[in-house]
């Protein structure tokens, strides 16, 4: 039997698979042609037009009954309007919710060091701290897990920064984000 989940702390989450292109995010690391891809690898297989809510959480009829969530995501991500919807349906199902929008950051901001969003982002407390001052003290399965997830962490930090450099080789990168 598992326990039940306590917290979920949602990091520029990729919620929706109908997020499209838009003219102010998403220009940036994670662009629509990236999101497309993602969601065409998740999906593989599925009814596209009624996708189990577990792969696509932003089609999800009820949030009633979450545990409380901790949301933030950069102001120019892709993701940014997803995000927004998330957290206003969260507060009208009753959900504990706490929202951060990081002005200037785009997706990837957090593995940033140095950059005003990454700072912010690590002042205010960061992961760790979110999961123990709303949910509590992280049960050990949870300190387990999070151990064994440095993996997924180290090669997920690759990824970005790989994107960021390639960015920046193409001329992509955004300045005001390290401002």
């Amino acid at each position: 039997k598992s326990a039940p989940i306590a917290f979920l702390n949602l990091v520029y989450p990729m919620l929706d698979d109908r997020t499209d292109a838009h003219p102010f995010t998403g220009k940036h690391v994670w662009t629509a042609n990236a999101n497309r891809y993602g969601w065409d690898a998740i999906l593989a297989g599925q009814d596209r037009d009624n996708p189990s809510p577990y792969a696509v959480p932003g089609r999800a009829a009820d949030l009633a009954g979450l545990p409380p969530v901790f949301v933030a995501v950069g102001a120019i991500d892709l993701f940014a309007g997803e995000n927004l919807a998330l957290a206003s349906r969260l507060i009208d199902a009753g959900v504990p919710v706490e929202f951060h929008l990081y002005p200037g950051a785009y997706h990837g901001f957090i593995q940033i060091p140095g950059a005003r969003p990454a700072e912010q982002f690590k002042r205010a407390g960061g992961i760790s701290k979110r999961c123990r001052g709303i949910a509590g003290t992280p049960p050990r399965d949870f300190v387990r897990q999070r151990l064994a997830g440095r993996a997924l962490e180290g090669m997920h930090k690759l990824q970005h920064r790989v994107a960021f450099a390639r960015a920046e080789v193409d001329g992509d990168a955004t300045g005001h984000f390290f401002n």
